[in-house]
């Protein structure tokens, strides 16, 4: 059905995340990373946060970034999100003004790219397109779902393929 029950925190299978951590951990260089979509729970924000010295998240939905905060404050038993490790951009990743607003916000190319919004073929392509070239050489693009395909919600796992076959860019 869909439903994430409230206890369920980080969406992401235990080995998998593990691993990615470990990658992201290889990397000299941490400076920002450039989340989209925020989730239920922020629970990758959180992370990143912990990995980086900033992290930008586009999150389309205002209320999950305000429960966000509310959840570090209760954490940290202070106000968090104004420590200069956050910027939350409210919008849709694909609009123009959110597009201006991220790239303003990169004083240097991001170090990931982790792409977690809608998870329809078209809007991961649109991510994809958008954001790519805002990733330093040698930094990481991240797709979440990328092994769970349900036809016309998570299509992340075709456009991989797409990718990997050289039919979106050619490459």
């Amino acid at each position: 059905d869909y439903s994430v029950p409230a206890d369920s925190g980080i969406q992401q299978e235990r080995r998998e995340i593990e691993a990615f951590v470990a990658k992201l951990l290889e990397i000299k260089h941490r400076g920002t990373a450039l989340e989209i979509g925020l989730g239920q729970f922020g629970s990758t924000h959180f992370l990143w946060r912990l990995l980086f010295d900033r992290v930008i998240t586009i999150e389309s939905n205002h209320d999950r970034v305000r429960t966000f905060g509310r959840n570090m404050r209760e954490h940290y038993n202070k106000w968090m999100l104004d420590d200069g490790h956050s910027s939350f951009l409210i919008g849709m990743s694909y609009q123009p003004a959110t597009i201006a607003k991220a790239y303003k916000l990169r004083d240097e190319p991001f170090d990931l790219l982790f792409i977690d919004g809608d998870h329809s073929y078209n809007s991961v392509l649109t991510d994809w397109l958008i954001y790519q070239g805002t990733v330093r050489t040698g930094g990481i693009v991240a797709f979440h779902d990328s092994a769970v395909s349900v036809q016309g919600i998570y299509n992340a796992p075709e456009f991989l393929e797409n990718l990997r076959e050289g039919r979106i860019d050619g490459n």
